[in-house]
């Protein structure tokens, strides 16, 4: 005899064993698939915060940033590490002067040190040039490794009286007693002068015996001499071979007005001395200048300004002095000073006019390369050995307009945050990595712990402006959401990263550190959760939920807790808690519940290591 049989239900049990990140998608991967030749895929979580990949492919917290100094003056940090081989953080601080009437100065601080260095108290762009570092837009520099070194970039001079001119030599023995006209003076003796006047232009020739013969000197200079009682190298910080521009020469009424007329402009100082220029030059006569003569040696305002190759590298976009300005600079080789020298050498300065409309947006020394971006552009500049260096412009998603902090180089590859998200530059083309994150994200400031991007922006649907940090961790492509302390920006310490930030309320104002796993001297966890995304889509019937088996590590003073929400009715349901009590299997049995679909949330605090994740479900009938 036969009995009839029944079939139990058709329960599907999955384990879980790789966590991947954060992923806003309407659908994502929640581990459920069959294993295929590609793999069990990982569960992605639709929202989360203060995960990380340290103990990938388990998910563990993200280590909470320890905060330095409470003060901020929202000017940003820089972090070096010295001669001395130890890591130095600098930044700016706050001085009250005592009055009448009381004041608050500025000042470089580097670590415990406050520097006499006075500043601005504006956001800056900290550029590091060898052992200088540059500090804009306040045009300023210090020594790293000798903080009594110190000063502008610039430099001016005014003299004290209008100064004397002559010609001279390169040493500054001034010329004198020479014969100007347009022939050459009778029975000259060897070494006698002559300017020679019967051409446009001028020659100053010294007479030769031994040739019988009036030789040319190739070279003349002029002394500019003031009747100071200032030292002029020290009081400028001029030096021999800067580019500098001359203005106020004058000497009006004179055979010589034209010739001192053109001394006005750019110059090289081929000598500085206590209270002389030289320059090179010619003029038929010595004179007395009109009026007091001012010296200047320039850097231009820049929007952005980075080191590569020995040299510093800029870009402005807008109108400066009346005039539209859409160009790129350098300054002159080894020399961060001069940005006005041009001599026809390979080491000169430089600077181009650029086509490609719009403002700059960011800048980077990328591969060896000056790289520059417009919101719809990419300007890479080929430098050359000769001088003569080339820019070329790729059609590609730049830097978005006021995400210039963005730009990260991390193993060879930019990441920087354009108008449509995340890309990841090789020097060709760059490619958008930022699918999980699905909204417009804005006012990126990104930095490198170790391999990973650090990327604060802001997004829509914010809270009072205040942005959203995500970690990239660029060797597995997983991305993770972690709390935010809205930094001004970042700079990357060895095996830290260092940030300063300025908030509402005050608790979290000051300049922040934060490691990575076995760097860290104290590692701190806070709360955390992890959302996954809807469970179900991939089964036609209704099914209901039997249970879920997490195997979770939790460390002193941690705890957990798991949440169900069935059906996107938005109420999530309490199914169980587990409190610090290590390494096991956390069974919460859930009462069957018939649904079309589910999601689940854990919620907990401190340090944790969760395994793995068993889920069972049971399929019903369409009814």
């Amino acid at each position: 005899m036969f009995y009839p049989q029944t079939q139990g239900p058709d329960t599907n049990r999955h384990m879980v064993t790789v966590f991947g990140g954060y992923n806003h998608n309407p659908r994502i991967s929640d581990g459920l698939r069959t294993s295929d030749r590609y793999g069990t895929p990982p569960v992605e979580w639709y929202d989360e915060e203060n995960l990380s990949t340290d103990q990938y492919p388990m998910a563990a917290p993200a280590r909470m940033p320890t905060r330095i100094t409470s003060t901020s003056q929202k000017c940003g940090v820089f972090t070096y590490t010295g001669i001395d081989g130890n890591d130095h953080l600098a930044y700016i601080q706050a001085v009250p002067i005592v009055g009448p009437p009381p004041v608050t100065q500025y000042f470089l601080q580097v670590d415990s040190t406050v520097t006499n260095l006075q500043l601005t108290n504006s956001e800056k762009q900290f550029v590091q040039f060898g052992t200088y570092l540059l500090i804009l837009p306040d045009k300023k520099y210090i020594n790293v490794n000798d903080l009594t070194e110190y000063g502008d970039i610039e430099g001016y001079y005014k003299t004290d009286v209008a100064p004397a001119v002559s010609m001279c030599d390169k040493d500054g023995n001034v010329y004198s007693g020479y014969t100007t006209s347009a022939t050459p003076p009778a029975s000259p003796s060897d070494g006698d002068l002559w300017l020679d006047t019967s051409e446009d232009i001028h020659v100053l020739k010294r007479f030769s015996t031994a040739n019988a013969m009036w030789v040319s000197i190739p070279t003349t200079y002029l002394k500019i001499t003031d009747t100071t009682l200032r030292d002029i190298p020290s009081f400028s910080g001029m030096a021999e071979g800067d580019g500098v521009t001359f203005s106020g020469f004058a000497s009006a009424g004179t055979a010589i007005e034209d010739q001192v007329a053109a001394l006005n402009g750019s110059h090289i100082l081929q000598k500085v001395g206590g209270k002389y220029f030289i320059i090179i030059g010619m003029v038929d006569q010595a004179f007395t200048n009109d009026a007091k003569v001012e010296v200047e040696r320039r850097m231009p305002d820049m929007d952005y300004v980075i080191e590569c190759n020995n040299r510093l590298w800029g870009c402005k976009f807008g109108v400066v002095n009346g005039e539209n300005i859409n160009e790129l600079y350098a300054s002159a080789l080894g020399s961060f000073k001069n940005w006005e020298v041009y001599e026809g050498l390979s080491t000169d300065s430089w600077r181009a006019s650029v086509g490609v409309a719009g403002s700059w947006t960011g800048a980077v020394s990328y591969n060896g390369y000056p790289t520059f971006f417009k919101e719809h552009s990419i300007q890479k500049i080929y430098v050359s050995s000769s001088g003569a260096h080339q820019v070329s412009v790729t059609d590609a998603d730049g830097v978005a307009l006021g995400s210039s902090k963005s730009t990260v180089v991390i193993n060879g590859i930019l990441y920087y945050l354009s108008h449509f998200g995340v890309m990841a530059y090789t020097g060709t083309y760059p490619t958008r990595i930022s699918d999980e994150i699905p909204y417009n994200i804005w006012d990126g400031v990104a930095g490198a712990l170790d391999k990973r991007y650090v990327l604060s922006a802001k997004k829509v649907g914010g809270v009072d402006g205040i942005p959203v940090t995500f970690i990239y961790d660029t060797e597995r492509r997983i991305w993770h959401q972690v709390t935010a302390h809205n930094p001004i920006n970042y700079s990357p310490l060895r095996h830290q990263l260092c940030y300063e930030t300025y908030d509402i309320p005050l608790a979290k104002t000051g300049i922040w550190e934060v490691g990575t796993v076995g760097w860290d001297t104290e590692t701190t966890y806070g709360d955390w959760f992890a959302e996954s995304g809807v469970i179900g889509l991939n089964f036609e019937d209704n099914k209901y939920l039997s249970r879920f088996i997490f195997r979770i590590n939790l460390a002193a003073n941690s705890w957990c807790e798991l949440y169900v929400q069935y059906d996107s009715d938005g109420i999530w349901h309490s199914k169980g808690r587990l409190q610090e009590k290590g390494l096991q299997s956390f069974v919460l049995p859930v009462q069957p519940r018939r649904c079309d679909h589910l999601k689940y949330k854990l919620v907990g605090h401190g340090e944790f290591i969760l395994y793995s994740i068993c889920t069972t479900l049971e399929v019903g009938s369409d009814v």
